[in-house]
């Protein structure tokens, strides 16, 4: 292969993120993953590889160094929680990238929200709290369902909805918080959008998901792609994003925002300047058969123009759906019987010798990948899924 390819670097390599190699080649770029398991699974297939942990910044900005003219390397990107590491290194190895302190802000929930509350972005009420008697003080201060989740992290991992003292007590004595965002709990439904600011400083959305959770743990439940909600939403969400993303000084590259349309109007949660996770960003939109997100921004990456019109609008509806455990132990997983109306398949747990019960994200057995022509026959086809999956003892 000619050393004239550009080479993009991808910090994280996992299961999910393995799908995007293909994706990144095929648009012609050679891929250099980074993983600090040896056995990562993107590995497999990507052209060069470096085994580091994500967040050694030193370690991994040497690397690139070291090798940024031989491998030819033009760019940096994750598809993981690693956006403080590719704003470092990007900095670091003079590579496309946002600022360091936007990167940090992106990830302190705090902070980002007492920049939005500040420049006027709507986003849910909330405060750090320092104990549990100031948790307690806002949970009674709101008169309704509340919600905690630690000032970093990803995944839902240590967040929970509080409805009452005794839960803010038992969520105080399993997590033990130094500190934590404590938030009013919306009414609403998810909305995520992926985006991205090109050369020029505007902002383009490249279209929305629509996300479910379990009602009682913060596990992600289905998404579908695009999302089907009124053009004035999906426009309001497209400005709250841009808006968000601004106030944090991000005006470059990707950007994801993690949202909630509420009665009063759509509101952030969060945002990133990466785009979402693989199940959508990698998954839904190359199903959808329109342009996957994911190779609209590769050019940016490198410092290039982005190609607004050669984006093309999706030709189906794609969902994934979390596979619910069996009331049993199982052996394995049998999805052969539907296969015909099963796009794509991510299995993280393909056995359990206990009865598995979902606690939180990492618990997931996986999810199933579908399409279809209309949302309605979309769901006719899960729930068919979802009821003939074969767990075997």
């Amino acid at each position: 292969m000619s050393k004239n390819i550009p080479t993009l670097v991808m910090v994280g390599g996992g299961v999910q993120e393995a799908a995007a190699v293909e994706i990144v080649q095929s648009s012609g770029y050679r891929l250099l993953t980074t993983d600090i398991n040896p056995d990562a699974k993107a590995f497999e297939k990507s052209n060069f590889t470096f085994c580091s942990d994500g967040r050694d910044i030193q370690k991994i900005s040497e690397y690139i160094n070291s090798n940024k003219s031989d491998l030819n390397i033009k760019g940096i990107f994750t598809l993981t929680e690693m956006v403080e590491t590719v704003a470092a290194v990007g900095n670091l190895c003079d590579l496309p990238s946002v600022s360091l302190k936007s990167a940090e802000l992106c990830q302190n929930k705090i902070d980002s929200k007492e920049k939005w509350l500040h420049d006027g972005v709507p986003t849910p009420d909330g405060k750090i709290v320092k104990c549990i008697d100031e948790a307690r003080v806002f949970l009674q201060d709101q008169q309704k369902d509340c919600f905690v989740k630690p000032l970093t992290g990803s995944g839902g991992i240590g967040a929970s909805k509080i409805s009452s003292n005794k839960e803010l007590e038992d969520y105080y004595s399993v997590n033990n918080p130094d500190e934590l965002l404590i938030e009013e709990h919306l009414q609403g439904e998810m909305l995520d959008l992926n985006g991205c600011f090109n050369e020029k400083g505007e902002f383009i959305s490249l279209g929305c998901f629509e996300r479910s959770f379990n009602d009682d743990i913060v596990i992600e439940k289905s998404g579908i792609y695009p999302s089907s909600k009124h053009i004035d939403i999906l426009n309001e969400a497209k400005d709250l994003t841009e808006r968000a993303a601004k106030s944090l000084g991000i005006n470059w590259g990707p950007v994801k925002s993690d949202l909630i349309v509420t009665s009063s109007g759509v509101k952030v949660f969060e945002i990133a300047p990466r785009l979402h996770g693989p199940k959508g960003t990698v998954f839904l939109t190359s199903i959808s058969g329109g342009t996957n997100h994911l190779v609209a921004i590769l050019p940016i990456l490198i410092g290039s123009s982005f190609k607004n019109d050669e984006i093309k609008s999706p030709l189906f509806f794609s969902s994934f759906e979390l596979i619910m455990p069996p009331n049993k132990p199982f052996s394995s997983i049998d999805l052969t019987k539907d296969i015909k109306d099963i796009d794509e398949v991510l299995i993280f747990r393909s056995s359990s010798k206990n009865i598995l019960k979902y606690a939180k994200s990492s618990d997931a057995i996986g999810y199933f990948f579908s399409k279809s022509k209309d949302s309605a026959s979309l769901s006719i086809k899960n729930d068919h899924i979802s009821k003939n999956i074969n767990f075997k003892d």
